[in-house]
């Protein structure tokens, strides 16, 4: 970049290959503490023009606030001398704020405003700068622009070059110069950072200066990057803090905790250091005015840097914010037993359960597992949401001479449920649809019944051409959280075309081109939306033409090049444990949509979960019990297939032979006690994959130790908590121990897994079992009865025998 120069002015410079003194102007408007200036060729304007420039105020800023008359631009023209003062704006500013959040290359829905220009003659140059008005203290954002006679905007028609020079006492606390950056927010609505700027720092007259090219103006805002800070914390549920190294953190260990670049970014998630006896739940954040949101996945530099800071919990909706306003992100762990979300935990499905069925304190304790795709003697409930395309594209032929689209997605339908295409002897299935296009539309809620689906699907397409990809993810995840809490989640997405809009979150009005195409903004939105959408399937159907859809893989694959969300770190699509198949699928005819069913249907039954294990680690209170002759009872493993079928037989009393199946050659389960660390085990062969429908289980008999005898004996009472609350057992682990007092059987029981490259590791519930007080014999009562019974009597006979004595005397 040349550098501008004037020998007149020493902070100027223009290199001769560019402009000389006698073929170059230059522009200059003095603002407080704020000096504009632009140096032009002399072939840069075909007219006279002035330039102006204004610093936007914290309000205009934050709530779109218009200038209204009197407000006022500062002006210079490069023939006189004459510095001018603007009566108002040329143009609105109304959507500053909108283009500084959103950095797409969007088109506002609102009009542009224009308004007279009245000059005020023989101006002096004062502070412009209104005293209610105030400035955001972490940036500088200035509308500067070049102006005719007639008050028309004029854009150069060569590069120019404009020098920016700020006291030192305007930037923010700590902030270094060196640290500038400077961001162009065009009127196309698109922002770009310049990144071959000049900076010089004045120690005399205690200022620096920004010296960069353009061909265009607008607004541009200086930005100073090691201000920004994140305090992170963990704490437990109940917010107590957890010793932790925040050293680990390379944000810590490298930047003391600031953020230093504008694309830096925290993923919670990611921060999670590993802490003994614990385990990772969400993330929230604690903001300086008593606010506390929950479930934050991502952290970030604001786009546009005028406040410095967003975060969001569901990757659409972004809460900006200062650098002072954010006290803590905290990250809330949780103890590595409770109960987890169902996010990547999906593909196994576990219970634990204690039973005393001789009622002599000898419990059946039984784990078992099964791989989540039902059985015949076990359904499993699914819940499964067609998301179908309504826009106007959709009345179009599939391909020439074949049905529109919409007819061909009816007619699939109806075959896809009246052939029982999810068998319902494997599944209990509810099903819902909605349309979007614009807007999303609910043609049925969660029902049972097929014919519903059929009869409520609309018979045509919507006028609206366009479709909101996001909006239909939303309201989906809407849909599946008023769902069964216990079923799986399908999601079905039939379009013929690629996202054009998306929502701007400060209005809730549609945005995207003025003309009807692609818009990497509207993707991007839709896939943070689908993200935050807790599915265990997720399935897309291109229509017709491919081009048409050329987008879609990116709802399936974000590490793809094209994919607008790639490079967050820690959001991925597919999301963890979501089966995608081999998405986007395509069809071009109602066979091949068929097809596309048929090869869904294949993935849900070809689910791969290998390299299982499961450990039960009993606790102090509880022991393997022994059989009459003062041995161990051994171990069982049992092995149920999905129709009820033998699959096995024990080869020895801790080893199942499974036999062979079209998955799986002969294998071996085998189970085991460590008496050192009172673990129970069942290991499966490393490439083991479990089948669809099959239970395994492994049972142990368990017993309360001496110390748990001991302890109820003396005091009545059963096992406290720490505060001094009762244990009980959790939810479904049996009658004797759901939601019953007594003492946990185990201190950790997990089930671990590979899915998908995943390891995977997730907790059994926690039973409790009770000593065994040994009853009082019926029939000790009844003979002490008797025995009453019989001295009474004995008395009395002795009584009537000696009256009767007497009498004879």
């Amino acid at each position: 970049m040349a550098t501008p120069s004037n020998a007149e002015f020493s902070d100027i410079v223009i290199s001769p290959d560019v402009a000389t003194d006698s073929n170059a102007k230059r522009y200059e408007v003095n603002l407080d503490g704020i000096s504009v200036i632009v140096s032009a060729p002399a072939d840069a304007f075909d007219r006279e023009v002035t330039l102006k420039a204004r610093r936007l105020s914290k309000d205009e800023i934050d709530n779109n606030i218009n200038p209204e008359d009197g407000d006022d631009y500062i002006g210079n023209t490069a023939s006189s001398n004459m510095i001018e003062t603007v009566a108002a704006f040329d143009e609105s500013i109304e959507e500053t704020k909108e283009v500084i959040e959103e950095i797409g290359e969007s088109v506002a829905d609102s009009e542009q405003i224009s308004e007279n220009i009245n000059y005020l003659d023989d101006a002096v140059i004062g502070n412009d700068e209104s005293e209610s008005e105030t400035y955001p203290e972490d940036s500088i954002s200035l509308d500067i622009h070049f102006e005719d006679e007639n008050q028309l905007e004029i854009e150069p028609l060569t590069t120019v070059y404009v020098n920016i020079k700020i006291d030192n006492d305007m930037l923010p606390p700590g902030a270094k110069p060196e640290d500038t950056e400077v961001y162009h927010i065009k009127d196309d609505n698109s922002v770009t950072k310049i990144e071959d700027i000049a900076l010089t720092e004045d120690k005399e007259d205690n200022s620096i200066t920004t010296n960069f090219s353009t061909d265009g103006f607008s607004t541009f805002t200086l930005i100073w990057g090691g201000k920004f800070k994140v305090n992170i914390k963990y704490v437990d549920t109940n917010g107590n803090e957890i010793a932790s190294d925040l050293n680990q953190l390379s944000i810590y260990r490298d930047h003391n905790g600031y953020f230093n670049n504008s694309n830096d970014k925290i993923t919670p998630k990611q921060l999670d250091t590993g802490i003994p006896g614990m385990k990772y739940k969400y993330a929230r954040v604690r903001m300086s005015n008593g606010t506390v949101v929950d479930n934050v996945i991502q952290i970030e530099r604001e786009t546009s840097l005028i406040k410095g800071m967003r975060y969001t919990v569901d990757g659409t909706n972004w809460v900006v914010f200062g650098p002072n306003e954010m006290q803590f992100l905290e990250l809330v762990y949780e103890p590595e037993n409770a109960t987890n979300t169902r996010r990547g935990k999906v593909r196994i499905s576990k219970s634990k359960t204690v039973e005393d069925p001789d009622k002599d304190g000898i419990y059946d304790l039984t784990l078992e597992i099964n791989n989540l795709t039902g059985s015949t003697t076990d359904k499993a409930n699914l819940d499964v949401l067609f998301l179908v395309d309504t826009s106007s594209s959709m009345n179009r032929r599939i391909r020439v001479g074949d049905d529109p689209k919409m007819n061909v997605v009816h007619n699939s339908l109806r075959r896809f449920l009246n052939q029982n295409y999810l068998d319902s002897n494997m599944y209990n299935v509810n099903y819902a649809l909605v349309g979007i296009d614009a807007d999303p539309t609910v043609y049925q809620n969660w029902t049972a019944n097929k014919s519903s689906i059929i009869s409520n699907y609309p018979w045509a397409a919507s006028g609206q051409s366009r479709i909101n990809y996001e909006k239909g993810f939303v309201k989906a995840n809407e849909l599946f959280r008023n769902g069964r809490s216990d079923a799986l989640k399908m999601l079905i997405f039939l379009t013929d075309g690629d996202p054009t809009y998306y929502t701007n979150h400060n209005t809730g009005h549609n945005e995207g081109f003025l003309i009807d195409r692609y818009s990497p903004m509207a993707m991007l939105h839709g896939q943070f939306a689908l993200y935050a959408i807790d599915l265990d399937y997720f399935f897309s159907i291109g229509l017709g033409d491919t081009n048409d859809y050329k987008h879609l893989k990116a709802l399936t694959n974000s590490n793809d090049n094209d994919s607008p969300i790639k490079g967050y770190r820690g959001i991925t699509l597919p999301a963890n444990g979501v089966e995608v198949g081999s998405s986007p699928y395509s069809a071009d005819s109602l066979e091949n949509l068929m097809d596309q069913y048929r090869y869904i249907i294949s993935v849900m039954n070809s689910i791969t979960v290998s390299n299982v294990s499961i450990e039960d680690k009993l606790s102090q209170y509880a022991m393997i019990a022994k059989n009459s002759s003062g041995q161990l009872y051994p171990l069982e493993i049992e092995v149920i297939g999905g129709t009820g079928l033998v699959t096995g037989q024990h080869i020895s009393s801790n080893t199942y032979r499974l036999i062979s199946t079209l998955k799986n050659p002969q294998s071996d389960l085998v189970a085991n006690y460590n008496d050192a660390t009172k673990t129970i085990s069942l290991r499966f062969p490393p490439n083991y994959v479990l089948e669809k429908g099959y239970k395994y289980r492994i049972k142990a008999k368990i017993k309360t130790t001496p110390l748990a005898e001991a302890t109820y004996a003396s005091t009545g009472q059963f096992q406290k908590h720490s505060n001094g609350s009762n244990v009980v057992g959790d939810s479904g682990t049996g009658s004797k121990s759901s939601n019953q007092k007594g003492f946990y059987s185990n201190d950790t029981a997990k089930v671990s897994y590979s899915y998908k490259g995943n390891d995977v590791i997730d907790y059994f519930k926690k039973p409790v079992i009770q000593p065994y007080i040994k009853p009082v014999p019926t029939g000790v009562a009844f003979d002490i009865s008797y025995a009453l019974i019989f001295i009474i009597m004995s008395i009395l006979s002795i009584g009537i025998f000696g009256f009767n004595r007497r009498k004879r005397c």
